[in-house]
């Protein structure tokens, strides 16, 4: 379910379907993107996750995070399939008013919007949380880097779970359905609250400003960590390339 905040003006059915095609286009890509260097890394998170077992407890709780990464990441894709696949067609017109059975498919659609920004926010989380331990540990495990790091990722996750909570209350009613022949999607229109200006761009702001600090801190420890010599050293380079690669492929995405 795409997100169009109310307006003055009403979007015409051509801004629907240019909205429809940007939004989906990009986040096929970031998630082709995303997949391709998973495959890459594929051998490396093999040796480092699922086969080097120092204790059953440590192991499990490495192999459940990024159990949870993948599967969140999943069923994403799939809901965010679903959405786009899902609207039924109409010959009478490019826009129409739900009723009936159309508010039942309403609130099919409410329900997988609901599961798949739910799935957003906690890949983001979980995401954003793996990337703060590589940093801190790249930084050497510093208690003031942890304490600033935790902080930073608290406040960050509240606000966007209080932006989140804030879009389901706005579009929970009834909406509209679009259909261009071409491409269908349900689209959400609802009265954002008063706040909803400076919130929305506060969550996004946060988010984005912390993983600046994180992208910039793994760049700070490629320039300036210490190189090691031998064997064990190449093999801790690549490591570290590894997580630093990692960093800025997740910034910019």
């Amino acid at each position: 379910m795409s997100q169009l905040p109310s307006t003055d003006q009403e979007p015409t059915a051509a801004d629907d379907v240019d909205y429809i095609f940007t939004t989906t286009y990009a986040m096929v890509a970031g998630l082709a993107i995303v997949v391709y260097d998973q495959l890459l890394s594929i051998s490396s998170e093999v040796d480092l996750v699922w086969t080097r077992r120092s204790s059953t407890r440590k192991w499990l709780s490495k192999a459940v995070f990024y159990a949870m990464l993948r599967l969140f990441g999943i069923l994403w894709s799939i809901s965010h399939t679903l959405l786009n696949i899902g609207a039924p067609s109409s010959s009478e017109g490019s826009r129409k008013e739900l009723t009936g059975a159309g508010l039942c498919e309403f609130d099919r659609c409410y329900r997988l919007y609901i599961v798949e920004e739910i799935t957003i926010v906690t890949v983001t989380f979980l995401l954003q949380g793996m990337m703060s331990i590589r940093v801190w540990v790249l930084l050497g495990m510093q208690r003031s880097v942890y304490a600033f790091l935790l902080v930073g990722f608290v406040i960050c996750q509240i606000v966007a779970v209080i932006n989140l909570a804030m879009y389901f209350v706005a579009y929970r009613g009834a909406t509209v359905l679009v259909d261009e022949r071409v491409v269908q999607d349900c689209f959400a229109r609802g009265a954002l609250p008063s706040w909803a200006p400076w919130m929305i761009p506060l969550a996004n702001g946060l988010l984005a400003f912390y993983e600046l600090i994180l992208c910039a801190c793994a760049v700070y420890y490629l320039f300036t960590g210490n190189k090691k010599r031998g064997s064990q050293g190449f093999i801790m380079g690549g490591l570290v390339a590894t997580l630093v690669r990692d960093n800025l492929l997740y910034f910019f995405l």
